[in-house]
C-alpha cells in the first residue's frame, strides 16, 4: 500500500512495557468457506468472496456496533 512514509515505530517489547493493556487476539471464527478449484484461486478471488459474504459482513458489523454501544472506538 502506498501510506507514506513511517514516521513512528515501536518495537514489541517497548509497546507492551509502555502500554497500560493486554494485547489480546480473539479469533472470529465463521462458515466462510471458498469454494471451487482451489488452484486457479487468487487473492483477489478470496477478497472479493469475503466483500460478498453478507453473514460474515453482518457478524462484523454487530461486533463494531457492540463495541461502540460499550464506549469502545472502533478507530483506534
Amino acid at each position: 500500500m502506498q501510506c507514506g512514509p513511517t514516521r513512528y515505530s515501536l518495537g514489541v517489547r517497548a509497546m507492551t512495557e509502555s502500554t497500560p493493556f493486554d494485547h489480546v487476539v480473539v479469533p472470529q471464527l465463521t462458515h466462510f468457506r471458498m469454494t471451487g478449484d482451489r488452484a486457479d484461486v487468487t487473492i483477489q478471488d478470496i477478497y472479493a468472496a469475503l466483500v460478498t459474504d453478507e453473514t460474515r459482513n453482518e457478524s462484523m458489523v454487530r461486533d463494531v456496533i457492540r463495541a461502540v454501544e460499550s464506549g469502545q472506538s472502533p478507530s483506534s
